[in-house]
């Protein structure tokens, strides 16, 4: 059993601030902290299962191929021009959404 002291020293450890100028002016929509906890368990089982893409021509390929899923984007990657049209790739691909997150 776990005292509310403990829960709430590793609950804080857990969290991260990004600072506002570091985040991208493109990054829209951005999930709220609580949607991006939720993401952020869904990427560690998908990278357990080995079905994570990852990194730029991973994930346009897999666009291109037609796959379906979820595209995570962090707002913190310098430059944006980099990732600035993985949104359009997704908006085009049937099945792929996407959302921006504070950091990778």
């Amino acid at each position: 059993m776990t005292t509310p002291h403990s829960c709430a020293s590793s609950c804080s450890q857990a969290e991260f601030h990004v600072p506002l100028d570091a985040i991208s002016p493109i990054a829209s929509p951005l999930a709220p902290p609580k949607l991006q906890k939720k993401l952020f368990k869904t990427v560690k089982r998908s990278s357990k299962a080995r079905q994570l893409k990852r990194g730029v021509k991973e994930v346009v390929k897999a666009l291109r191929k037609g796959d379906q899923g979820l595209l995570l984007l962090a707002s913190n990657i310098t430059p944006v021009d980099v990732i600035s049209h993985l949104p359009v790739l997704a908006e085009e691909a049937k099945g792929v959404e996407y959302c921006w997150v504070l950091s990778k």
